[in-house]
């Protein structure tokens, strides 16, 4: 998906924060096979799972222009704690095929997550938008400045945690933000 009047995702964004670009591998319903496998890339430590679908999105987006105009990519950070109990971000391993194929660096320390979030899977938008909008921060300015910055992610829900990522990044100085993601649900 690029970001034009037929783009539900880009839709999402419009009014919240400037998005360039949006992509979105799947329609997320919530059930079946696309749920299966990102839930065994999350909490069954199948992290083939998320080589494939970073895999996946690169033969999807080398098809745009745009993606050749992406200078990084910042997968959205997970906080420590749960980063040591899952033993990696599962943003960061869908986004890592995509950075080797694609040639474009793979920035994980330059936007951090600074305090720690309950799932958000059974919060409505406003409680979603609430609860992840003071818990980003970047610390290493200068890997995304006047950038144009890809955020991943695994899914894409009410938008929340990814207007609060790329408000962070565009403060701190990235030039444009554009965002991929494998999965996106229609807002609960």
């Amino acid at each position: 998906m690029s970001n034009d009047i037929e783009n539900e995702l880009a839709q999402l964004f419009w009014g919240r924060i400037d998005i360039a670009y949006t992509y979105a591998l799947y329609h997320y319903s919530g059930s079946g096979l696309v749920q299966n496998l990102i839930q065994d890339l999350k909490y069954r430590n199948q992290t083939t799972v998320g080589d494939y679908f970073g895999e996946q999105l690169f033969l999807a987006l080398d098809q745009f222009e745009w993606f050749r105009q992406i200078d990084c990519i910042v997968p959205v950070p997970l906080h420590p704690k749960k980063k040591k109990k899952r033993k990696y971000n599962q943003a960061e391993v869908i986004a890592r095929p995509l950075s080797e194929k694609g040639k474009v660096p793979l920035i994980t320390k330059a936007l951090v997550r600074t305090s720690h979030t309950q799932t958000q899977t059974k919060l409505s938008y406003f409680e979603r938008w609430k609860n992840v909008m003071k818990k980003f921060e970047v610390k290493e300015k200068t890997c995304i400045l006047r950038k144009h910055v890809l955020i991943i992610d695994d899914v894409i829900t009410s938008g929340s945690t990814i207007e609060a990522c790329a408000q962070k990044l565009l403060v701190a100085g990235a030039s444009k933000i554009s965002v991929a993601t494998v999965g996106w649900a229609r807002s609960v």
